[in-house]
C-alpha cells in the first residue's frame, strides 16, 4: 500500500492560515523590537543631550566666576596703584 501524498483542500486552506497567523506574529514582534529599539536610541540622545547642556552651562559659569574674579583683581590693582602716592620727586 502506497501512502498518498494528497491532503485536502481544507487541510491545506488551514495550514495556509496557520502560516499566515505566525508571519503576523513575527511581524508584530519585529514592530515591538523596533519601537522598543527606537525609544532607547531617543533615550540615549536625550541623556547625551541633557550631559552636554549640563558641562556647557558647568563651563559658561566657570568662564563667568573666572571673569568676574579677574575684573576683581583688577579693580584691586588699579585702586591700590591709585591709592600710593606719587613721587613728584623721582
Amino acid at each position: 500500500m502506497a501512502i498518498s501524498g494528497v491532503t485536502s483542500s481544507y487541510d491545506m486552506i488551514q495550514a495556509h492560515r496557520a502560516r499566515l497567523r505566525s508571519f503576523a506574529a513575527l511581524g508584530e514582534q519585529r514592530s515591538l523590537a523596533r519601537r522598543e529599539a527606537a525609544e532607547m536610541t531617543l533615550a540615549k540622545g536625550d541623556n547625551l543631550r541633557n550631559a552636554v547642556q549640563s558641562s556647557f552651562f558647568q563651563a559658561s559659569t566657570g568662564m563667568t566666576q573666572l571673569m568676574e574674579m579677574t575684573l576683581r583683581a583688577r579693580s584691586a590693582a588699579e585702586a591700590k596703584a591709585k591709592a600710593e602716592p606719587t613721587k613728584w620727586y623721582a
